[in-house]
């Protein structure tokens, strides 16, 4: 029982964090579908969706603030 729910406070957390992430980043930075999606998707499909969104959906080869 107490594993279980360890598993699921981790997956709850990434959840979140990656819809923070999705929220903050800038629009250019987002690949393969649009925001709304990538939402849609890390909240239809929990743990499963945040790993998603950072393998395909964000594009970590640019940074806002370096020239």
């Amino acid at each position: 029982m107490g594993r279980l729910l360890i598993v699921i406070v981790a997956a709850v957390i990434l959840d979140i964090f990656a819809v923070v992430d999705l929220v903050l980043i800038e629009k250019h930075r987002v690949r393969a579908f649009p925001k709304v999606f990538w939402v849609i998707i890390i909240l239809v499909v929990p743990f499963v969706g945040a790993i998603l969104w950072f393998l395909v959906g964000r594009d970590w080869g640019s940074r806002g603030g370096e020239p």
